[in-house]
């Protein structure tokens, strides 16, 4: 699992474009839902961007689009959604932050799920699946 890892991250960096994020889905199974919340400052938060990604798919928003990076830049703060869809059952509500000037990688299987997120530098690091008490 970990060579599988470090082979996700290092595609990551090499495929990601001029995008505001990419989002992939290497699960071994499943698919999931996402939404994201793009903020800015003195506005309130709004959810823009909805998407459902299969086992293997991946979808990116290109940074000036507004519906994924609320200042039309590669550093602003993006809070995800997610709704993992199992074989066996529906997930509860999970949540992950990163930056809009990268992208996010879940991968990993129902019993063991990891995400990494991709900055505007190139930087990846591991970051949290929050399990929140919210509806989608």
């Amino acid at each position: 699992m970990i060579a599988f890892r470090h082979f996700i991250v290092v595609a990551f960096i090499l495929f990601q474009g001029v995008w505001g994020y990419c989002i992939y889905n290497r699960l071994t199974s499943g698919t999931f839902s996402v939404s994201q919340e793009v903020f800015s400052l003195n506005i309130p938060a709004r959810k823009t961007f909805k998407k459902v990604l299969e086992k293997g798919t991946s979808e990116c928003c290109h940074y000036t689009n507004r519906d994924c990076s609320f200042h039309g830049g590669n550093d602003d703060k993006a809070v995800f959604y997610f709704s993992f869809d199992w074989p066996a059952y529906e997930s509860k509500l999970f949540l992950i932050v990163c930056t809009t000037g990268g992208g996010l990688t879940v991968l990993g299987s129902e019993e063991d799920h990891h995400a990494f997120c991709k900055d505007a530098t190139g930087s990846v690091s591991e970051v949290g699946i929050v399990h929140i008490d919210k509806k989608f």
